[in-house]
Order: C-alpha cells, then structure tokens, then sequence
C-alpha cells in the first residue's frame, strides 16, 4: 500500500491537501443541441485537450486496477472513492469538451455576427445621407431655374453640379432631365448620355419624395447596377414640375471601403451584402464568392451549418433596423460566412499557456463563472489528491 500510495504522488505531482473531504458526485448531463462530430475536428486545441483527458483517464484506470490488486482488506474503503472519482471524471471529460465546443462555435458566431450586423447598419446609415442629399439638391435655386429654363448657361450648371460632387465626393455622376428624360446637363464626361427612357423619371415625376432604384438603368450604360437617388424639381416660382435630379452614388467604391476597413487583418471570412434573394450584391472577395451568386443565410443566429460550393460554413445573416426612419433599400442583408476549416484558427487561442503561472492560476480560481466543467474538473483533482493522501495515511500506518 505504501507503493501505491508513493506512486500515485509521484504521477500527479501535486501537494496533498484537506480542504475538502467530500467525494465528487457526478451531475445531470446536459442535453446537447448540436453535433460536436462536426465542429470538433477542426478545434486542434480541443483535440489535444480530450486526447490528455483521455490519457489522464486511462492512466486512472491502471491506478483502480492495481489498487484492487494491491490494496488489503484495511484498505478496501479506498476502492469505491477511486471507482467514483473514475466515473465522475468520465462524465466531466465529455462536460468540458462539450463546454469548450460550444465556447468556441459561441465566439466565432458573435464575432461574425457583429461583422454582419456593422455591414448593413453602416450601409444603412450611409445611405439615408443619400436621401438627403437628393432632398437638398433638387431644391437648389439656381439648378431649378435652369431646368425650368430660366438660365440657359449649360456650364454653370455643369460646374455647380461638380463641386457638389467634389464636396460629397461619393457620387459617379449627377444628372439633370427635364421631364420627358432629355439630359439637360450632367458630370460625368464619358458617359455619353442624351436623354433616357428608364421607367424611373415618370415614377419620380409622381412621386412627393424621392425614389431610390438600383438595377443595370440606360442613365448609366454598360456600367451595370446602379444606385440611383432622384426627385423631381419645381419651378422656382410656380411650383410646377419641370424635371428630375439624379445621383448615380459610387456603390462600388463605397463597398469597397467598408470590406477593406473590417476585413484587412482577418481573411477567414467573407464578408457580403445580399438582396432580398439572398444574392450576392457586393463581396468582400469577390474570387471567393462572386456577385450574383445565391447563397445560403442563417438569420436566427443559432449555429446552424450551410453548405455553399460544396464547403461548409458558420454564416450569420442580418437585416436592417433602419435608420432615422428609413428603412434601407428592401430586402438588403449583411451577411458574413466563415468556412468551418478555419473558422477556429484564431489569434489568442493558448493565451493561458503565455500567462504567468500565479496570474493563471488566479484565473482558474473563478472557472467556476466562464466555464463550469473545468470548475468541476479542478475540483476533481482535489479529490484525486486526497485519495492518495489518503493512500500515503494508510501506508504509514501499516
């Protein structure tokens, strides 16, 4: 018994202690509500951790063996505190690894999440300042007496219209019509645009507010989508409609911007804005995922897996609150996808490991508010130390 009790001290190499007499009782399991087969080969982490659990438990295993060998019959209520602490440790292997799977998922989804929800609250916010550039413009005095025809100096339209643009800066051009959709002046110098039969001038010419459309339209040819804000324009003095402003806002250029701002530092993911569809309107890496594509979404925040181009992806979908009042183009989502080959490859994983061992082991004192399982696991070893103190009492006394 001495043996055995020198051996388990030497294998644990941790001081004994009293503190706590109670033997470990195991708790109820929890029910799992995803399958930990899919995320946990790709945890390396994790992997390694449930591989020393493992050994750690067979090692146990070999101590309950030859304690029954070994141990004589003064020894015998030794036996069912190694059987118990055996079981209990099973139990609390698959807790933790269960727990730290599901921390893991947690933190990916809650950083994509808030990668998702940025996109399309920036986008929003951005484009709600639109709605009120269009406003403003379209009431400018001097640009409604030209197109109404009181001022027929075709330049200082055109250069009223340009250092709008150069203010502003976000918009690829601005043009004015009159209302049968002839081009009275615009910015851009190579586009070569007469008039336009787009069904948008006689919905804006109706209409009290301004219009928002984006789709390919002949006021931009061959450019493909875009983001067109108009309103239509009064005559200055009998207040009646005369023509239409359009803003052509650079929604290429603007995407760009918000994709490399959040995506420089970490190209796990992909970031996206979607249409009512779920197609692609914009992407940060377009080789990855093109424009025009349908994609999978998950807008219920759960760790739900899709599947796009035959790999698989932890994805959250978001759409807009609206901003101000404005509710965003229809339909717009953000929308981030991380493939679940890296999703868990992070910067800051092992930062325990790079910590001082008293500031870590203070840390590993309140495990019982961030991680339960390893709480219990902790505790376990206390348990496990009073076994072979006990086992080293017993041999001393024989």
């Amino acid at each position: 018994m001495h043996k055995m009790g020198a051996w388990l001290a030497r294998l644990l190499r941790a001081p004994v202690g009293m503190s706590d007499t109670r033997t470990w009782a195991p708790t109820h399991e929890k029910e799992l509500s995803m399958n930990l087969d899919d995320y946990l080969p790709y945890m390396r982490d994790v992997v390694r951790c449930e591989a020393s659990l493992r050994e750690l438990n067979l090692m146990w295993r070999v101590i309950e063996a030859m304690a029954e060998m070994n141990c004589g019959d003064d020894a015998s209520g030794l036996l069912p505190m190694i059987a118990a602490t055996r079981q209990g440790f099973e139990r609390l292997e698959r807790d933790l690894v269960d727990s730290l799977v599901r921390q893991r998922v947690d933190n990916v989804m809650a950083e994509v999440g808030t990668q998702a929800r940025d996109v399309i609250d920036i986008v929003v916010r951005n484009l709600y300042e639109r709605t009120a550039d269009v406003g403003f413009l379209a009431t400018d005095r001097e640009l409604c007496e030209y197109v109404a025809g009181l001022r027929t100096d075709r330049d200082s339209a055109v250069e009223r219209l340009r250092a709008y643009r150069d203010k502003y800066t976000v918009y690829q051009e601005i043009i004015l019509l009159d209302t049968q959709g002839a081009v009275l002046a615009h910015i851009d110098p190579l586009s070569p645009i007469e008039g336009s039969r787009d069904p948008l001038i006689p919905a804006t010419l109706a209409s009290e507010t301004h219009v928002e459309t984006f789709r390919a339209t002949d006021l931009r040819p061959g450019a493909g989508p875009a983001l067109v804000y108009s309103q239509r324009m009064l005559h200055p003095q009998t207040q009646e409609v005369v023509g239409v402003l359009c803003l052509v806002f650079g929604f290429e250029d603007e995407m760009r911007g918000i994709f490399e701002a959040r995506h420089r530092d970490d190209a796990r993911y992909n970031i996206l804005l979607l249409d009512g569809d779920n197609r692609v309107l914009a992407s940060a890496d377009e080789a990855w995922i093109p424009r025009g594509v349908r994609v999978p979404v998950n807008r219920s925040g759960k760790p739900e897996l899709c599947i796009h181009g035959g790999r698989k992806y932890l994805t959250q979908t978001y759409a807009t609150q609206g901003y101000q009042g404005y509710p965003g183009p229809p339909g717009w989502q953000g929308q981030v996808m991380v493939p679940l080959d890296v999703a868990f490859t992070q910067v800051g994983a092992g930062i325990l490991e790079k910590l001082d061992e008293s500031i870590a082991e203070g840390l590993l004192s309140h495990a019982a508010s961030f991680c339960p399982p390893l709480y219990e696991i902790i505790q376990t070893a206390d348990t496990v130390r009073r076994v072979v103190w006990n086992g080293e009492v017993m041999a001393a006394g024989d």
